[in-house]
Parts: structure tokens; sequence; C-alpha cells
């Protein structure tokens, strides 16, 4: 089993660094090409598991994209609803894989992706799978709840740390690697400190400006 899952992972590995460099050739020749969308991603998952779904929304709300992490945080939090009720696929899937990614970024993700995929045949395995059990899910689907919320708010650079929280988790799903599930709890501990910060400088703020007494 343990070989079966790195050779699959190391498929996919391949494969990703494969379509990055034909999509580097296709824009050397090209200049612009067919757009990428979410759905290309996820066909380098064949028939996408709801463990690659949330690695590849992830994945993509991570990109410098204007606009794309608030809409995936809404696909992510639907995600998390969909994974605690046992769902095979997202509900609006359809929709959420038609988003074009930026030329400049399709190959970016490929390549992460197939680090991604790389590290998951050499480092991941099947551990600790008890934290993978039903009565574990609805904790860690509040966890994604949670981080969908953060990355949806208008924070500065607020996405990042829940993104990569999110991207750990997913990778952890699709290994079966608990140790790597608990990991993910870090990013994401740091994101909910962060936005736990800005809402104190924001009232820090709104109280010099605005003091109590003046309010009366």
């Amino acid at each position: 089993m343990r070989a079966e899952r790195c050779s699959q992972a190391w498929s996919l590995a391949r494969r990703a660094a494969r379509q990055a460099r034909n999509r580097q050739s296709q824009r050397a020749a090209q200049g612009a090409g067919d757009p990428w969308r979410i759905e290309d991603l996820l066909a380098l998952h064949g028939h996408a598991s709801m463990a690659a779904i949330l690695l590849v929304l992830a994945l993509v709300t991570l990109l410098p994209v204007a606009g794309v992490g608030t809409v995936l945080s809404l696909g992510i939090l639907t995600w998390a609803w969909a994974w605690v009720r046992n769902r095979e696929t997202l509900p609006g899937l359809t929709r959420i894989a038609r988003v074009p990614l930026p030329h400049a970024l399709a190959s970016r993700s490929l390549r992460w992706l197939a680090r991604l995929h790389l590290a998951r045949s050499r480092w991941l395995r099947p551990r600790l799978q008890h934290f993978q059990t039903p009565a574990w899910r609805w904790p860690w689907a509040f966890w994604v709840a949670l981080m969908a919320l953060i990355i949806f708010l208008p924070i500065p650079f607020g996405n990042v740390l829940p993104a990569m929280s999110l991207l750990l988790f997913g990778l952890g799903l699709m290994a079966r690697d608990g140790v790597l599930l608990l990991l993910s709890l870090a990013p994401g501990a740091g994101g909910l400190a962060l936005l736990l910060f800005s809402v104190h400088g924001m009232m820090i703020a709104f109280n010099f400006y605005w003091p109590p007494n003046t309010l009366n």
C-alpha cells in the first residue's frame, strides 16, 4: 500500500512538472495561448477526490490574484459542509472550476503542485489515523470553515497563513497522514492570531480618533 501511494504521488508530480514545462513552452511560442482554469489543475488528479479539491482550491487561493481568494473562500466553506456530510464531490464545483488563472501564474501553480506531490511521495505516509476517524470530522470541518472565513475577510495578506493551513490539511488527507493534519494547525493558528491582532489594532485606532467620551 505504501509503495502504491508513493507511485501515485510520484506520477502526479511528474505529470504536473510536465504540464508546467509545456505551459512555459506554449507561452514562449504563442505569447498567451488558451487560458488555464482551475479545472485543469483538478484534471491532473483524474477523478478528483474531496482532498484533491481542497488542495487545489487552497493552492489557487495563495496566488496573488485580486478577488480570487474571496470567491474561493466561499467554495472552501461549502467544501467543509459537504465533507462533514460524507459527500464525494463539491456542490457547485463546475462553476468554481471555470475560474480562469492568469497566464503568468499557471506555470507557477503547476510547479507547486509538482513539489507538493513529490514531497508526498517522499516523506508522507499513513500514520496517526485515529485523527481521521468519523469522530474527528466535525472538529476538522469547523477548522476548515474558520480558515475560509479568515480568507474571506479583507485583511492584507490575511489569506496566506489560512491557505497554507488548508494546503497542508488537504495534502494530509490525500496521504492519510495524521501528523501533517496536526502540523496544518500551526499556520492556521498564525492566521487566527493575525486576525485578532488586526481587530485589536482597529479598536485602538477607533478609540484614538473617536474617544468614548466624544460619543456621548
